[in-house]
Order: structure tokens, then sequence, then C-alpha cells
């Protein structure tokens, strides 16, 4: 199952994910009271490439993570490393806050 996955997000990543901040309708700011994973989701852009429900992210650079149905060692793994487009995360967010988008997305993709 994590191998399904895994070659589901790696195949997110090869069809068109860029570096931050490309691209895509993007998402509006967050409100106050906010998940600290959405925070983290708007302060790194990830919605001017991804759309995501939740977010309220419109981008079209990624893929939709909508109903991707991924898990948070998943995300986490793909924020950490990039690939296919997508950069690496590390040099932007701490460890907490790579865990917070992480665990935001995998339950917003359900």
């Amino acid at each position: 199952m994590r191998l399904a996955r895994a070659a589901t997000v790696a195949a997110i990543v090869a069809t068109g994910a860029v570096a931050s901040g490309c691209g895509g309708g993007g998402s509006p700011a967050p409100p106050a009271n906010a998940s600290p994973g959405l925070k983290v989701f708007d302060r790194a852009n990830c919605g001017s490439c991804h759309t995501l429900a939740a977010a309220h992210a419109t981008g079209t650079v990624g893929k939709n993570l909508n109903g991707l149905r991924l898990d948070q060692a998943t995300v986490e793994h793909w924020v950490r490393t990039g690939g296919g487009g997508m950069p690496v995360f590390t040099d932007q967010l701490t460890d907490a806050e790579i865990a917070s988008v992480a665990e935001f997305v995998a339950r917003s993709s359900q």
C-alpha cells in the first residue's frame, strides 16, 4: 500500500509540479484561527502549484491533491526531498513545519 501511495506521489511530482511560487491560481490567505498545517501550506506557497480544497488552493501546475489519500510519511518525504520539478523545502521549513503541513495535506487529501 505504501508503495502504491509513493508511486502516486511520484507520478504527481513527475507530471508537472514546479518550484514554489510558479503558475497556478494559488490560494487566499488562511483565517487567523486556521490549523498550523494550513498556515504552512499558505506560507510555503503550495497552492501556487497544487489544488487542495481544504486550502481553497487552485494551482494548476502540480497535481490536484484532492482524493489522493496520501499518508503523512509520504507527504513528508516529498516535501523533504522534492523531485520531478518540486523543490526541496528543508531549507525553507523547519522539521515541525514539514510535519505540520504533511499532516494537513494527508488529512485533506482523503
